[in-house]
């Protein structure tokens, strides 16, 4: 159903736990995915974490390269505010497929279902700063940058900051 040229986008399977769990716990993946203070995090909670997400999206895929047939990543939709048709996107890929336009493949399928099949009116998420990979992938899938949280969170002893970006769909 959600296929690009390079990846299949497919429901959340018990294996996918495995592989989740064996690159979650990637102190640079961390730090550039979440805010909260890095800490390792045991195979059983980042299932926890995982299942969580999904049973609570509105959407919720797992990325899988087509050759080789391996998990890289999810994507989800959620916090849905159904009067005003407006959702959260997050994406996480393991380190191993950065810089390889992955992301933007994902988030693009994804940015194109949500408005034409779902009947999104916007999309937004939250970004570090420091993410530039991430900050592209999202201005290449539609996003504009829309506000700044300065000294949002804490990281390495240093306040950093967090982008807000948006997409309205326009041009889909």
């Amino acid at each position: 159903m959600f296929e690009t040229e390079r990846l299949r986008l497919r429901a959340l399977e018990e294996e996918d736990f495995v592989a989740f769990a064996a690159w979650w716990n990637d102190p640079e993946l961390m730090a550039l995915q979440s805010t909260h203070a890095l800490k390792p995090a045991a195979a059983a909670g980042v299932r926890k974490l995982f299942q969580a997400w999904a049973d609570d999206s509105a959407l919720f895929v797992t990325i899988v390269e087509k050759r080789g047939g391996e998990t890289i990543g999810s994507c989800n939709l959620w916090g849905g505010d159904a009067k005003n048709r407006d959702y959260q996107i997050a994406i996480v890929l393991r380190r191993e497929s950065w810089s390889q336009g992955l992301g933007t493949e994902t988030l693009r399928l994804i940015v194109r279902h949500a408005f034409r099949e779902m009947g999104v009116h916007r999309l937004s998420l939250k970004v570090t700063a420091e993410n530039e990979r991430a900050i592209r992938a999202y201005r290449a899938a539609g996003f504009e940058v829309e506000g700044r949280l300065r000294q949002s969170y804490l990281r390495d002893g240093a306040w950093r900051v967090e982008l807000i970006m948006g997409h309205l769909g326009e041009g889909l």
